[in-house]
């Protein structure tokens, strides 16, 4: 299992591509699907985009990232804290990312185009966990 985890790689999602550069030109330099294994017998983690040296991961939650139901005696996150491995989280929905695509023309305006936009959602959603600009 280590093995296969350690050899996992994931070319991400157009979606993960494009907020890679906008994280990038937002100034949040990191590396893709970061890779981590807390034990031999912990389970594998996967961030999609992490500044190790600031100790901040970014998550696109896809629609896959959600369950849809727990079996029987499940618990929630498997009884852990949320975080990964003490790391600041900043979790990118799919839903947002879906309504910055589809904002008035206005608005878009305002902030000067679409990319300016989404660079601006992700310098807020950074500030929520300390990071200044």
């Amino acid at each position: 299992m280590t093995q296969a985890a350690k050899a996992y790689t994931n070319t991400g999602s157009r979606f993960e591509d494009e907020y890679s550069s906008l994280l990038v030109e937002a100034e949040f330099k990191h590396e893709r699907v970061v890779q981590f294994l807390e034990g031999e017998y912990a389970d594998f983690v996967a961030i999609d985009f992490a500044c190790k040296e600031r100790k901040i991961t970014v998550e696109y939650d896809s629609k896959y990232h959600f369950l849809t139901e727990l079996k029987k005696g499940a618990k929630p996150n498997h009884g852990r804290e949320k975080g990964a491995i003490g790391w600041k989280v900043v979790n990118i929905d799919y839903k947002d990312a879906i309504k910055l695509n589809s904002a008035p023309k206005e608005k878009v305006e305002k902030a000067g185009d679409m990319k300016e936009m989404k660079k601006l959602y992700l310098r807020n959603r950074l500030k929520q966990v300390g990071l200044d600009f």
